[in-house]
């Protein structure tokens, strides 16, 4: 069995002091795929998959995640939240405010990109700190589980072609020595997504205003994937994003790839 990094091996120990059944591993396929297949034979308990490195991690559409050995942090948490179905959403949106939270003790001016993007603003445009991948197993019209997957860009000083000039990391921004200790990520991680959850949960109707303060959409002019296009204005309450498009009409998009077609400068309120 491969050895722990430094970092995270003491984080089994530091888990399960805090209630949590973990598995933290030197490298898997995907920790999102480990999490699934344990919550499908483990019907209680909360569960965490970490791993100091994943060779088949993803992100949204099936893309590929890379989280090399010792620069990444991937985790797999199961979750299994008094939600129906038509709610769950939110889920992506409250795992993304609890990495942002997480992270913003780390590294400035840490901001939330609908639906599922932990970014930072640069002069070329935002570049993504990490990403949110949430998965749910329904049994009929309950849910049964969820499984949310959070990476995050820790020590890593470069990236493929394809994610230059799109991609950061907390050593890019500056970050060192603490702030780039992976357990101590997770566990401020996991505290900021449980309390997140708990508040959603007692004050479904506070999600807009707590999201507005670090949205990176918010007053930008954007386009989803040919649904909607015109000024991000908020997230409504059940997760989807509101879009005013050019005649003042509010479209609410409830998933797509945005694009955004103007510079953050330009805003309009």
């Amino acid at each position: 069995m491969s050895v722990l990094p430094d970092d995270l091996r003491e984080l089994p120990r530091a888990l399960a002091a805090r209630g949590w059944e973990a598995r933290v591993v030197a490298t898997t396929g995907s920790t999102n795929d480990d999490a699934r297949a344990w919550a499908a034979t483990h019907a209680e308990g909360r569960l965490i998959v970490v791993a100091d490195a994943q060779d088949h991690g993803r992100g949204r559409h099936g893309r590929a995640w890379s989280s090399p050995s010792g620069a990444s942090l991937a985790l797999s948490v199961v979750l299994r939240p008094a939600l129906p179905p038509a709610r769950l959403p939110v889920i992506a949106l409250l795992a993304g405010l609890a990495a942002r939270r997480a992270i913003a003790v780390r590294v400035p001016a840490v901001l939330l990109k609908w639906p599922n993007d932990v970014v930072v603003e640069a002069q070329d445009g935002l570049r993504k700190l990490a990403g949110v991948l949430v998965e749910s197993s329904l049994s009929g019209t309950r849910v049964d589980h969820v499984v949310v997957g959070v990476g995050v860009n820790v020590a890593r000083a470069s990236f493929p072609p394809e994610l230059e000039g799109r991609a950061t990391s907390l050593a890019m921004l500056g970050a060192e020595g603490p702030a780039l200790d992976r357990g101590a990520l997770v566990i401020d991680l996991l505290e900021a997504l449980e309390d997140e959850l708990a508040v959603h949960l007692a004050h479904p109707g506070e999600l807009p205003s707590r999201i507005a303060e670090h949205d990176a959409l918010l007053g930008v002019e954007v386009a989803i994937d040919g649904q909607a296009r015109g000024v991000a204005d908020g997230i409504a309450e059940d997760g989807r994003l509101r879009v005013r498009t050019d005649t003042g009409a509010i479209v609410l998009a409830a998933a797509g790839e945005v694009t955004l077609t103007a510079a953050r400068g330009r805003r309009s309120r």
